[in-house]
């Protein structure tokens, strides 16, 4: 009895000896697209009800450790809105970069933690004639990131994550009337967390 126990065990060892090194995810460029945002784009909803901004999105992984970018890029622009009667213009990027380690867990199936860095720029503009108005709103923050990562094969990857992000953010309003005189400046700051849920789907190629 001991004997089998002791052979089942060491199959089981060999065998996740094996698993470990078939599984792994090979050294290389991995660029990724984030088919969620894609499709909701697709169906004419706008980039600021999407929780997750980062549209492409890329690592460069060597054994275990991987080094990660993000990036989303969002502009509109409409000609004497409805509502104001007015030109509005938006445009806003979002950046971050960071490290994660993967472990795989069984047959083609990884878990990833890593951390991040963020970096934002946004800005609303409104022209009414004379009349306009400018938002500038600059934000950084960091947090960690949980997410598994499915490897369908050597050159192809399917991945979602969650993420808790600490974010501090600095606004600044220019108004004017009619003449530069009539300029006024307002500034705000605060410090918020966000929480993206793992709701988008990243599709991956190596190269």
């Amino acid at each position: 009895m001991k004997r089998l126990i002791l052979v089942l065990l060491l199959i089981q060892i060999g065998y996740s000896m094996t698993a470990q090194k078939q599984f792994k995810l090979k050294k290389g460029i991995y660029i990724g697209l984030n088919t969620t945002n894609v499709i909701k784009n697709l169906l004419s909803f706008t980039g600021n009800e999407l929780s997750d901004p980062y549209t492409l999105t890329g690592f460069f992984h060597k054994k275990n450790t991987t080094f990660r970018i993000g990036l989303g890029l969002d502009y509109e622009s409409k000609k004497k809105d409805r509502v104001f009667f007015a030109d509005n213009t938006h445009s806003k990027i979002d950046l971050r970069l960071g490290v994660q380690r993967t472990k795989p867990l069984w047959k083609n199936l990884h878990f990833l933690y890593g951390f991040d860095v963020l970096g934002g720029h946004e800005t609303d503009k409104s022209n009414r004639g004379e009349f306009y108005n400018d938002d500038l709103i600059l934000s950084a923050g960091a947090g960690p990131v949980l997410g598994v990562i499915y490897k369908i094969n050597d050159k192809l990857l399917l991945s979602t994550e969650s993420s808790l992000y600490f974010k501090y953010s600095f606004k600044q309003t220019i108004y004017k009337n009619g003449t530069a005189s009539n300029e006024e400046k307002e500034t705000s700051d605060n410090i918020s967390i966000k929480h993206i849920l793992p709701n988008s789907l990243y599709f991956y190629i190596r190269f």
